[in-house]
């Protein structure tokens, strides 16, 4: 329940739209980085674990959403890395 509730909060304060460009760091399971592609946005979906990306990229699969994971150390993400992490062409 507290996470529909924070689901809930982050997307209506966000309010993500089609088109637009959203990182999701820390995206564990896939949590907000799901129903934010719900919405339409495209979004990354970054987190430290690869099982838990894999698991995402599952969840993805299962709901039938469009949604690209990177496994990154976020503590020792450089500028170069933010830079190249920046919109793509898809």
């Amino acid at each position: 329940q507290i996470n529909r509730v924070l689901v809930h909060r982050a997307l209506t304060r966000l309010a993500p739209q089609p088109g637009e460009r959203v990182i999701d760091w820390f995206c564990g399971l896939g949590n907000f980085t799901l129903p934010i592609a719900r919405r339409g946005a495209r979004v990354l979906g970054l987190e430290g674990s690869e099982a838990l990306v894999q698991r995402a990229r599952d969840n993805a699969v299962a709901n039938g959403l469009e949604a690209e994971f990177g496994v990154r150390n976020l503590f020792e993400l450089t500028a170069a890395d933010l830079q190249a992490l920046g919109p793509s062409d898809r």
